[in-house]
């Protein structure tokens, strides 16, 4: 995914996981990067979720884009 934020102060990051929250449709306080924060590669971890349901939502929200 891209976003349009820029690296500074965090704000790519927060911008990751609120189109996480967004394609997904939780909280965005069930979505947290695990690992990758400085970098372009990224972890990202949702809470509450299986991955097997989220691996459907993003298909599902990549066949509608």
């Amino acid at each position: 995914m891209r976003v349009q934020a820029p690296p500074v102060d965090g704000a790519a990051n927060d911008a990751v996981c609120d189109l996480f929250a967004e394609v997904l449709d939780v909280s965005r306080r069930q979505v947290r990067i695990v690992s990758g924060a400085t970098g372009r590669t990224k972890v990202v971890e949702i809470a509450g979720s299986t991955s097997d349901a989220v691996r459907a939502r993003l298909s599902a929200a990549s066949e509608e884009r």
